[in-house]
């Protein structure tokens, strides 16, 4: 059944209702100062309660927005209370990121920290104070195995209410108007599903005449959302209170009761089994040149510091160097390694560097990249997998015949007498590049604790597929490629006997801002197709990459040869590779984590 929303409203005729004299208070607790620590370059802080029971993980409020002067004063009066019953609090300086992606990021390197050597909860509460809303609940929706409950003091919920999208956009590295093309998956009250399903509570206090984060616009509207899909929220209305330091905000005891109710570890959380340490989460991927990648390692390096473009590469880098990571292996053709750039096309980078981040970042426990690309292959024949069969013995006749006339005009041509291709020379090439994907994969697996060390000793766990392909389908193959994507993804599955293996693919987009036509047109909606198979719900996900373009490379490329010195400071490629773009690719790779992980959040 679903959870009732109960709306209450409190009617402010007097501020004595908070008063000591109105409820019996616990015993006086001296609120311990704030012990500071750095997670990269962020500054966090935990105060930790008087007595702790290094036994069981300790319970925890996480504060949002953290900056010097925040927590303040105001907050003690809750924070007495939530150490007296046992609970941490902590948070983390994030800047004014307005829940974006790297402010993400940074929350989850602290979710990290805290969890993993701090013996802090897998669960914790999220407190969010006006704009400190957009900063967790981004991070929320992302996460909600992690959420054992939401409380806000009249938090931002609404990008478009407050900063606006001409503001907040610089935070996210975009422009308004990709902001406003991508604000379904950056706005909060966009973005409640994944907490609803989770059963997520949540409690908000917020004044009705707030002109700064209006309520209807905020709280009201996660109210309207959240008990639509079921969810359970109770919203305190302060009658004729605005964005202001009133006492009761900062004194409500309902919200202190809510988040130590929420504290408390339910029967399932106690059951449910703990991650395991000693496992490897791996992921396939897969596809032909601009799953390779193809961004200039030298664009990345300009971009990383040039002032117009440098935020978009920040939490890539530390100490103005690019970031190896510690806890992301790759392994592609010869090449193998801890995750940095440079694992793509020689001297380039692709989707790999976000897509890695984005599970290391997301995941307690290493993670293995397998990329198999090759640039050219079809997925119509050399990439065609088992159960597609061959074309039909038309096309392999037809076929066979032009492979031998070639080589009689060859054997004419210079003198040589190399025997005729045979029908069983035609046949061998269709499914050549899925047979080596697979031997790849087998071969990685087998041996990953001699390729990488770090990893002896730990269990492979096959978690996810991600495809990016298309391009040469587009010449003859168009017709068959739903099919042959169907067929592909069931056979990939079997052989690597995962039944539900999570499968990402990442849609052709080379059209960027131009409405694709033609071939491209139909291998995107063959590729958007796969989201509609019954038998793919909830375990398959196509996205789009064309409303992912870089237009500034976009709109600089047909001028490009007049333009070299500006070129190789935007791109390093043409049209079909995405221009080369660095911060194309990236946002691919991105796109291909958010994807994965919305998968594997569904399966649980």
């Amino acid at each position: 059944m679903p959870h009732i929303l109960r709306l209450s409203v409190i009617v402010v005729l007097a501020m004595s209702w908070l008063s000591p004299a109105f409820a019996e208070q616990p015993a006086k607790v001296e609120v311990p100062p704030k012990k500071t620590f750095k997670v990269g370059d962020n500054t966090a802080f935990v105060i930790m309660p008087k007595l702790v029971d290094e036994k069981t993980p300790i319970p925890w409020v996480w504060y949002a927005p953290t900056f010097p002067s925040l927590p303040e004063a105001r907050e003690n009066w809750m924070f007495e209370r939530f150490l007296a019953a046992g609970i941490a609090i902590a948070g983390v300086d994030v800047g004014e990121s307005y829940g974006s992606p790297k402010g993400r990021a940074v929350y989850s390197a602290l979710y990290k920290e805290l969890v993993t050597n701090r013996n802090f909860a897998p669960k914790a509460v999220l407190l969010a104070r006006s704009r400190g809303g957009l900063m967790l609940y981004n991070w929320a929706v992302e996460n909600p195995e992690s959420v054992a409950g939401i409380a806000g003091i009249y938090p931002v919920c609404n990008l478009r209410s407050y900063p606006g999208l001409e503001k907040a956009c610089g935070a996210y590295g975009l422009t308004r108007a990709e902001l406003e093309a991508q604000l379904d998956k950056n706005n909060p009250v966009a973005r409640l599903t994944p907490l609803a399903k989770a059963g997520v509570p949540i409690f908000h206090i917020h004044g009705d005449t707030d002109a700064v984060v209006p309520l209807k616009e905020n709280s009201g509207e996660v109210a309207r959302q959240y008990e639509k899909l079921g969810g359970k929220m109770e919203l305190k209305i302060a009658k004729g209170q605005g964005h202001n330091v009133w006492e009761g905000f900062f004194q409500c005891q309902e919200l202190v009761d809510f988040v130590l109710a929420s504290s408390k570890p339910t029967k399932e959380a106690k059951n449910e089994p703990q991650s395991d340490k000693g496992t490897v989460k791996v992921f396939i991927l897969a596809g032909q040149s601009n799953m390779e990648g193809k961004a200039p390692n030298t664009l990345l390096d300009h971009q990383a510091t040039d002032p117009k473009t440098k935020e978009l590469f920040a939490h890539l880098r530390k100490d103005d160097k690019w970031i190896v990571r510690d806890d992301v292996f790759i392994k592609f053709l010869e090449r193998k390694g801890p995750l940095t750039i440079g694992y793509g096309s020689p001297n380039r980078t692709g989707p790999e560097l976000e897509f890695g981040n984005a599970m290391g970042s997301h995941f307690d426990e290493p993670v293995l990249l397998i990329k198999t690309a090759w640039g050219g292959h079809s997925l119509y024949k050399l990439f065609r997998s088992p159960s597609a069969g061959f074309p039909a013995a038309e096309v392999l006749e037809k076929e066979l015949s032009q492979a031998q006339a070639n080589v009689k005009k060859n054997n004419e041509k210079n003198k040589k007498d190399d025997p005729l291709p045979t029908m069983d020379d035609i046949k061998k090439n269709y499914g050549s590049s899925y047979r080596n994907m697979m031997a790849e994969v087998k071969d990685v697996m087998a041996n990953s604790a001699t390729m990488f060390p770090a990893l002896k000793g730990k269990t492979l766990e096959l978690a996810g597929f991600v495809w990016f392909q298309g391009w040469n389908d587009q010449y003859g193959a168009e017709n068959e490629y739903e099919s042959n994507m169907k067929h592909f993804i069931k056979d990939v599955r079997k052989d690597l006997n995962v039944p539900k293996l999570p499968f990402v693919i990442a849609a052709m987009g080379q059209n960027g801002s131009t409405p694709a036509k033609g071939a491209m047109l139909m291998i995107q909606k063959a590729q958007f197709a796969m989201n509609d198979v019954p038998e793919f719900a909830g375990n398959v996900k196509t996205f789009r990459t064309d409303v992912l373009v870089d237009k500034a490379a976009e709109e600089l490329f047909p001028k490009w040869r007049e333009n070299k010195e500006q070129w190789n400071v935007t791109g390093g490629d043409f049209g079909y590779h995405y221009y080369g773009s660095a911060i194309w690719f990236n946002r691919i790779g991105k796109g291909m984590g958010d994807a994965m992980l919305e998968l594997l959040k569904s399966q649980k």
